[in-house]
C-alpha cells in the first residue's frame, strides 16, 4: 500500500464526507476534542460491513488495495476493519497525529487490525481509536496501570487489563445479550465474574504487510479466520445508538440500550431495509450480497458479535 492521504484529502474527508464544521479550526484549539468527534461520526455516518465482499464472486475476492479503500471510504460505504481501520491510521497522520497499525486477535490470531495514536494528551501517551462493528464512540487510553475504568457506550459495557506486554480487551454479559442462546456463551473466551475476553491487543506498532496473509484469509477464506464469508453484517450507529443487520434479523437499541431484534420476513425485506439505512450502496451490490449465501438458513445463534 502506497502511500498515505494528503493534509487536503484529509481535510476534504473530515469537512465534506463527515460534515464536521470548522474541522481545521478544532484541530488546533482541542485535538481530543476533535478526534472524538471524529470517531463518533464514523460511527454514526460509515457502516462496518461485509456485504461487499459477499456481492463478489469468490474468485474475485481479495485483500483490497489501497485505492479500494480510500474510495470506499470517501463513498461513505465503509468495510471490514481493513478497510475503516487502515483508512482511519493515514487520515489521522494526515492531520498531525501520530498514529500507527496495531494487531488483535478476535477468536482468531491477528485477524483484526486497529490504530493506535501516541502523544495525544501527553509525551508517551497512547490512545486506541477502534472500529469493528461495536460502540467505541471516543479514543480510548491504554496507560493504565493493571485496569482500566469501565465504559459504557450504545449497549456496550467493557474495559480493558494488561496481560504483559498485551491488552485483553473485555466485554460484560449483562441484559444487552438477552437474546442470545447458551451457545454463544460457550464460544467465549475466560468467562469470569460476567466478563468475557472479547479480543487481545498487542500494542507494539506494524507495518501494514504484517498483516497482509492472516488479513487475505478474512477476505478469501470461508471460516478460517472470520465469520465474514458466511454471514451478513451492516452495522452503523446513527444518533450513536445501533441501527445492524445480522443474517435475517434487524438490530436496533431500545431504552435502557438494550439490543432488540426483529426477523426479517423475506430477502425483499432485508433489501428495502439496507436502501433505508445504508444509502450509499449500489443496488447491484445490495442484491447480489443476499444472494451470496441463504442467510434464512444460515445458523444464527442470536448473540450481537461483528
Amino acid at each position: 500500500m502506497e502511500d498515505k492521504l494528503t493534509k487536503d484529502e484529509a481535510v476534504y474527508f473530515v469537512s465534506n464526507v463527515l460534515d464536521i464544521a470548522e474541522a481545521e479550526e478544532k484541530l488546533v484549539t482541542d485535538r481530543k476534542i476533535f478526534l472524538d468527534q471524529l470517531v463518533q461520526r464514523i460511527h454514526e455516518d460509515i457502516p462496518f460491513q461485509n456485504l461487499f465482499l459477499l456481492s463478489m464472486e469468490p474468485e474475485n475476492r481479495h485483500l483490497p488495495t489501497w485505492i479500494e479503500i480510500k474510495e470506499s471510504m470517501m463513498r461513505k460505504r465503509g468495510g471490514l476493519c481493513y478497510i475503516i481501520n487502515v483508512f482511519m491510521k493515514y487520515l489521522l497522520q494526515a492531520l498531525g497525529f501520530n498514529a500507527y497499525h496495531a494487531t488483535c486477535s478476535v477468536y482468531f490470531p491477528n485477524n483484526h487490525i486497529t490504530t493506535i495514536i501516541r502523544d495525544l494528551t501527553s509525551d508517551g501517551s497512547k490512545h486506541l481509536v477502534d472500529f469493528s462493528g461495536y460502540p467505541f464512540f471516543k479514543a480510548i487510553p491504554l496507560d493504565f496501570e493493571e485496569e482500566s475504568p469501565v465504559y459504557n457506550m450504545s449497549f456496550l459495557t467493557c474495559k480493558f487489563i494488561r496481560e504483559q506486554k498485551l491488552i485483553v480487551r473485555l466485554h460484560q454479559i449483562q441484559n444487552i445479550y438477552q437474546c442470545s442462546s447458551s451457545s454463544y456463551f460457550d464460544s467465549c473466551q475466560g468467562i469470569s465474574d460476567n466478563w468475557f475476553r472479547f479480543c487481545v491487543i498487542d500494542p507494539e506498532p506494524r507495518e501494514l504487510n504484517y498483516f497482509e496473509e492472516d488479513m487475505t484469509k478474512v477476505f478469501t477464506v470461508p471460516g478460517a479466520n472470520s465469520p465474514f464469508l458466511e454471514t451478513l453484517r451492516i452495522v452503523r450507529f446513527p444518533g450513536l445508538k445501533l441501527c445492524a443487520v445480522k443474517n435475517d434479523f434487524e438490530l436496533s437499541e431500545g431504552d435502557n440500550h438494550r439490543v432488540k431484534s426483529k426477523k426479517f420476513s423475506s430477502k425483499a425485506e432485508v433489501a428495502k431495509f439496507i436502501r433505508k439505512n445504508y444509502s450509499p450502496f449500489p443496488e447491484d451490490m445490495i442484491l447480489s450480497g443476499i444472494d451470496r449465501i441463504d442467510i434464512f438458513n444460515t445458523p444464527s445463534v442470536f448473540k450481537y458479535q461483528t
